[in-house]
């Protein structure tokens, strides 16, 4: 029988291979699930050194007052944590590694997917569609935007299914409501006769959605939300569904703020009255105190 010295022993030797394995990297880039990501920005905050990695992955170390490393954790979007998490103990030496995703089709399957696509490129990004995703629930996005400009962009990459492995061809268009009022919306290769208008313009819809969050302050990550809807044929907004979001709390928030809006001036074509769909971006910004 193997002794508890003789575990000890056994364990911290998988600790150094592991470790050795997981910092065998360059000074400028971090190599997860033998992808290597490159460290695009570094700042240290209160006892914390946050590295931004590429494909929107955070790196965050915390230290023990005498300067030594404490633990690390890797982050997706900042909100979801990822892959491994290290502990150490006052002399920086690992005591612990938790794994955080050791799933089947986790972030490892996904950055790999990512790589063997030829999807990771400067400004791809990876994404985890939670299960309030309307279309794509408990699915991994690996790609990234083009055509960007002030009325939108286009979306290309890959859904994988977190339970399956299943993987689809991913695209969406963008477009954000107009900032000027006497522009249309543009639905493919049809022109909206007359587009549907918010009781008192686009002033006062900017005005509705800003004003409407209700979540606490310190609970806010900055950034948009983007959700999708439609204005039926009696001005209601229905079928709305985030195709860009923040976070579950957030997420449900602007969903919440744009099925609650009051019914529009519906819209029409050739003198009939037509359902059009709309994306607006509701901005969350945390109040400094």
């Amino acid at each position: 029988m193997i002794n508890s010295f003789q575990n000890r022993l056994i364990w911290l030797t998988l600790i150094l291979l592991f470790s050795k394995q997981l910092f065998s990297q360059n000074t400028d880039s971090i190599t997860i699930c033998e992808v290597n990501i490159k460290i695009q920005e570094q700042k240290k905050i209160a006892g914390k050194i946050e590295m931004e990695l590429d494909y929107h992955i955070k790196l965050i170390q915390d230290f023990y007052n005498n300067g030594k490393i404490k633990s690390e954790t890797f982050w997706l979007q900042e909100t979801t944590p990822i892959w491994i998490q290290r502990f150490y103990n006052k002399n920086g030496v690992i005591t612990k590694i938790k794994q955080v995703d050791n799933e089947k089709f986790g972030i490892c399957y996904a950055l790999q997917q990512g790589k063997k696509h030829n999807l990771l490129k400067k400004d791809s990004y990876i994404d985890y569609f939670s299960e309030n995703n309307w279309e794509f629930p408990n699915h991994w996005f690996v790609g990234y935007d083009y055509n960007i400009s002030n009325e939108g962009h286009d979306t290309k990459g890959i859904v994988i299914d977190k339970e399956t492995g299943k993987i689809n061809t991913y695209y969406t268009k963008l477009t954000i409501y107009p900032d000027n009022e006497d522009e249309v919306e543009e639905l493919g290769m049809t022109i909206v006769e007359y587009a549907p208008e918010f009781p008192g313009g686009i002033d006062s819809l900017r005005s509705y959605l800003q004003s409407n969050i209700s979540i606490p302050n310190d609970s806010i990550i900055n950034g948009r939300v983007f959700v999708q809807f439609w204005i039926d044929t009696t001005g209601k907004p229905i079928d709305s569904r985030v195709i860009r979001g923040i976070n579950p709390s957030q997420d449900k928030e602007a969903l919440r703020i744009v099925n609650s809006m009051p019914k529009w001036k519906p819209g029409e074509q050739r003198g009939k009255k037509i359902i059009v769909p709309f994306t607006v971006p509701i901005i969350f910004r945390k109040i400094d105190e």
